[in-house]
Parts: structure tokens; sequence; C-alpha cells
């Protein structure tokens, strides 16, 4: 059971982080408008919502409020064009998941 436990928190993160990019690809080339943007927004903050979150209320409820709240101002920044800071505030939100939950992924280049 611990082993699929990782897997779906690894596979989440994963899943998540693609949402993310799918936003900064879209964002310096306008393609896509502000709804479309809080719609991926959703998908990878669901993620963290349903797979990740719970886990991280029993371990460490602090540390689960922080992240929740970097995502409510990755979304006010998102919505305010300040798309510099949502990079920012992504960059902090993927270390504080990366220490919580161990996750440590050697992903290299072809």
């Amino acid at each position: 059971m611990v082993g699929l436990r990782r897997t779906i928190e690894i596979l989440a993160y994963l899943l998540m982080l693609e949402k993310f990019d799918s936003i900064q690809a879209s964002v310096p080339e306008a393609r896509a408008n502000l709804d479309s943007l809080r719609t991926v927004f959703w998908l990878g903050r669901n993620y963290f919502s349903y797979l990740l979150e719970p886990t991280l209320a029993e371990r460490d409820p602090v540390e689960e409020k922080r992240l929740d709240r970097l995502l409510d101002r990755m979304l006010y920044r998102l919505e305010d064009g300040e798309y510099a800071e949502f990079t920012r505030l992504r960059g902090e939100l993927e270390e504080g998941i990366v220490q919580a939950f161990g996750i440590a992924l050697n992903i290299t280049s072809p």
C-alpha cells in the first residue's frame, strides 16, 4: 500500500507540474485567454487538493495550509497578469512539495 501511495503522490506532482507548464507556455504568446488559463490552473490545483493535500494535512497541517495559500496567491497573480510572480510562487510551491513528500526526480533530457 505504501508503494502505491508513493506512486500516486509522484504522479499527482508530475501532472500538476504539467498543467502549470501548459500555463507558462501559453502566457508569453498570449495563446490562451484568462478563462482558459484559470481552467488549466484549477486542473493542476486539483491534483494537489485531492491527491496530496489530505496526506500532507495529516503529516504537517501547517505546511499544508501554507502550500494551499501559496496556490491561492498563484491564482491571484495569474489573474492579475503578473506572470513572473506566478512563476516565482510556482518554484516555492514545488520546493515545498518536494520537501514535504521527499520527492527526488532525476529526470534527464534526451
